[in-house]
């Protein structure tokens, strides 16, 4: 491993273990193939199988027939499986992926970030192939790779969907999967649409998924209102953008709405959104082509200073104590 890619990787995983205790996916839509970025929130309640593979091994080759079965046996149940490259650039990946005719969402994990925080040693020819379920409770486990068949539905045994599709008409179930993934942007006029369609099972299906989401904005409303009540602005505007975006054209409260904008306003969250730009340019830089040791160092030192009573300068202290067991 390039020193570049250790880096980034010691951070990413070191950054996990003290923040989250979780795996987290790539939220850059170039680190996907075909698929929009999935997050493990996003699933939440539905099982994950990561399958890590080797590029170069011919009997990676051959063993997609198989992994193209399980995922195939897995349709209509609460799991999904994603395949993970570690190590190759976006555009070799996507190669790879056309030439294997494959078709279930793949993740580029070009600095090995992903690979270390799962824990599974590096990919290579003498270690071709790993797979990992994170279960409903984000809980991560090791599983076969080599019966990939049984992993998924062991995985899919402990899963739900959110909203059943069962019985839904054909023609609302690309609206069913994308909410039920989590990905709500740009879904409130669809589901505004099939609450109007003729068919008494189109306008249903289109209830329950408009219930969901109302769930959903409600549980936000209900963790802003929360963090609102410890103090905690900064966490306060976080839900709220994130209602906001993500849940644009659906009915939001106007108590929400207002909570919202009258903290955009405050000098604490803009000096809080300074500070995670700041946070973003250094990210991109330690994962960069052959970054300059000395460059991020005096980024992180100054985020530091700087931003000290925010969550970037925190983020950025952990990042310079992972950075600094690196060695020179």
């Amino acid at each position: 491993m390039r020193i570049s890619a250790m880096i980034a990787a010691l951070i990413f995983c070191g950054l996990m273990s003290e923040q989250t205790q979780a795996i987290e996916f790539p939220e850059d839509v170039r680190a996907w193939i075909n698929s929009p970025p999935i997050s493990v929130e996003s699933m939440r309640g539905k099982s994950i199988v990561l399958y890590f593979y080797e590029e170069g091994c011919p009997r990676c080759r051959e063993n997609w027939t198989k992994v193209v079965e399980a995922a195939n046996e897995s349709t209509g149940k609460p799991v999904m499986l994603i395949a993970v490259n570690s190590g190759n650039s976006a555009m070799a990946v996507a190669q790879y992926v056309t030439a294997n005719r494959l078709t279930f969402p793949v993740i580029v994990d070009t600095d090995r970030s992903l690979e270390v925080a799962a824990g599974i040693g590096e990919v290579s020819l003498k270690n071709i192939w790993q797979a990992i379920e994170i279960d409903p409770q984000g809980t991560v486990t090791r599983v076969s790779a080599t019966d990939l068949s049984q992993s998924m539905a062991s995985a899919a045994s402990k899963a739900s969907w959110n909203v059943d599709p069962q019985g839904m008409p054909a023609a609302i179930l690309p609206l069913w999967k994308q909410i039920e993934f989590g990905h709500f942007q740009g879904t409130a006029k669809l589901v505004e649409r099939s609450l109007k369609d003729r068919n008494a099972d189109v306008k249903a299906a289109a209830e329950s998924l408009s219930a969901y989401a109302a769930k959903q904005i409600e549980e936000l409303a209900t963790q802003a209102e929360s963090a609102a009540a410890s103090g905690d602005q900064w966490q306060t505007w976080k839900l709220y953008d994130r209602m906001m975006r993500e849940f644009a054209g659906y009915t939001i409260s106007e108590s929400a709405t207002n909570a919202f904008a009258a903290l955009s306003k405050s000098d604490e969250i803009q000096r809080q959104k300074d500070a995670m730009k700041q946070w973003v340019l250094v990210q991109k830089t330690m994962t960069g082509s052959n970054p300059s040791r000395g460059r991020i160092e005096a980024m992180l030192g100054k985020l530091i200073e700087k931003y000290s009573d925010t969550e970037a300068a925190a983020l950025a202290q952990a990042a310079k104590t992972q950075f600094g067991s690196v060695p020179r």
